[in-house]
């Protein structure tokens, strides 16, 4: 697979996952990253049903996950 560098690392890593595994994997599956997932990140984060996601440093422009949206509480699936 060529790595597309515009492409969220997110993103990048969903479709490496889903190349072996079936989506229900994320349902058990928890993200580590050093910096809070953008609010498109952590949408689809949330469509998959991530169980948790932790983070390092937020991000106070874009973050999805409690610093300018918290995806998973605002919009429950």
């Amino acid at each position: 697979m060529l790595f597309q560098a515009t492409r969220h690392a997110e993103f990048e890593a969903i479709d490496e996952i889903l190349k072996s595994h079936d989506r229900d994997i994320f349902r058990n599956s928890s993200l580590y990253v050093t910096i809070e997932p953008c609010i498109m990140c952590a949408a689809a984060l949330r469509l998959l049903n991530v169980k948790n996601v932790y983070f390092g440093a937020t991000n106070e422009k874009f973050g999805g996950c409690g610093s300018v949206l918290s995806i998973h509480n605002e919009y429950p699936m």
